[in-house]
């Protein structure tokens, strides 16, 4: 994308017709709907929850015995669960949320165009490395299995453990780009029918893009937060990291903000670049002015925050 196009001006929310608030949207952003899927390792053992059952005098459901099939061997799997599971890290980085709050995990991710190449680059080699993980999982499998069942002792079942192309075949990973619906996509029905469902689709994009914008509000107060408390306590241990991660947010902030069009972020982007100019981690270790100066500089951004309702 030119940098033409990722600073086109954008009206702002509360400012703007249903059509043009539609349209501000498909033009800057897109949609993302990412799925994970993974082999656990975990099993139900009826026979063991039936006889804990029998031996405790319980009866209807009690519950359940659910058995570690890889237990003691397992290291090898939770390197490649948390290897896929990255890549819903590195989708909620570049996206905002779009969905229903009462359903969190569910639903397409608002990806800003701005985005879109950076998060494709990260996403697929994110993508390299969780596969790379499976592979070097499944070549020792035979033998991790071994020492799981030995482990195991009489609860080890030949039939808990799926063969080295099921477990391939559970670790999958799809992505799904679809554009920001439009109430034009309505068809066949009558005018005043149309119209109503039009208006319905954009109030709901309106409270969609409100939803986003608090997200994002949400992770710069944060982010605000853990370098605050971290440099208020001389005690507390003080990453690179900390700043590193600040600093990524306020860089992405105007693509997060192509949409919404919300003229505080300029100014919290202006305000944070001016406390993280010329400073680093190490710096601050050593200086103690240095750190209180900064700290002072994150609560006053912060209470500017606070004083904004966000």
């Amino acid at each position: 994308m030119s940098e033409a196009q990722s600073s086109l001006p954008f009206p702002t929310v509360g400012s703007v017709g249903n059509e043009d608030l539609t349209q501000a949207i498909r033009e800057s952003a897109m949609l993302v709907d990412i799925t994970v899927s993974e082999w656990q390792g975990f099993v139900t053992d009826r026979k063991v929850s039936e006889k804990v059952k029998q031996d405790a005098g319980a009866i209807g459901d009690a519950g359940k015995f659910r058995k570690n099939v890889l237990a003691g061997a397992d290291a090898g799997l939770k390197k490649v669960q948390n290897a896929y599971r990255a890549v819903r890290d590195i989708t909620k980085k570049y996206t905002l949320q779009w969905y229903d709050p009462r359903h969190p995990s569910d639903g397409p991710r608002l990806l800003p165009l701005a985005f879109y190449d950076e998060f494709i680059k990260a996403l697929a080699k994110q993508k390299l490395e969780a596969e790379t993980a499976r592979d070097e999982f499944l070549v020792d499998y035979a033998a991790t299995v071994a020492k799981a069942k030995a482990n195991l002792g009489a609860l080890a079942d030949d039939g808990d453990y799926p063969t080295p192309d099921e477990i391939k075949g559970r670790f999958r990973l799809s992505l799904d780009f679809t554009p920001i619906p439009s109430g034009a996509e309505f068809r066949g029905l009558p005018e005043n029918t149309l119209d109503r469902l039009s208006k319905r689709l954009d109030s709901r994009h309106r409270a969609k893009i409100n939803e986003a914008q608090a997200e994002m509000w949400a992770r710069v107060k944060e982010r605000v937060r853990v370098l605050v408390d971290r440099l208020d306590d001389p005690e507390a241990s003080f990453h690179a990291s900390t700043v590193e991660k600040l600093r990524d947010l306020i860089r992405m902030l105007p693509g997060f903000n192509a949409v919404g069009n919300d003229p505080r972020v300029d100014e919290i982007v202006a305000d944070i670049d001016r406390m993280l100019d010329g400073v680093d981690a190490e710096a601050m270790r050593k200086d103690n002015v240095l750190r209180r100066g900064v700290a002072a500089q994150g609560k006053a951004v912060a209470d500017k925050m606070s004083k904004w309702g966000l």
